[in-house]
């Protein structure tokens, strides 16, 4: 993979300044980060999930792709590619926002479909309606 810091300057500044100017709800914050600023980041500040519900800060990370990072696939300020980025940025907010949803949701006191952790994918949700989970809401 072809990291931002590895790009021409102006294609690393065109990467900056259109994910720079992405935002979402408040709380949330967007930007690219990780080692040479290659991986997108979506971080937010809201409540724990598991009582007793402190705020804490949540952060979902995820390596650029080569299509974005690529100049020869990356033409400067082009229009077509910087859709495709915006809607690429768009897509891991879904899932971040799907995982998130895991967490929260709950049937019967169960959280039926929580989230993959502790190296598993998280953007994946087990559905357990056996009674069996862990994971439990008190809510």
């Amino acid at each position: 993979m072809t990291t931002p810091a590895a790009l021409p300057p102006e294609v690393r500044r065109e990467l900056v300044e259109l994910v720079g100017s992405l935002r979402y709800k408040p709380g949330w914050s967007l930007r690219l980060g990780g080692p040479a600023g290659s991986m997108f980041l979506a971080t937010a500040t809201s409540p724990d999930s598991s009582p007793p519900h402190d705020l804490r800060g949540t952060g979902h990370a995820w390596p650029l792709p080569d299509w974005i990072t690529s100049p020869l696939r990356a033409p400067l300020r082009a229009t077509h590619w910087r859709q495709q980025v915006v809607r690429w940025c768009y897509d891991r907010v879904l899932e971040a926002e799907r995982h998130e949803a895991g967490e929260w949701f709950s049937f019967e006191g169960r959280r039926v479909f929580f989230p993959g952790h502790q190296g598993a994918d998280p953007y994946l949700h087990r559905e357990d309606f056996s009674g069996t989970s862990a994971e439990t809401s008190s809510r």
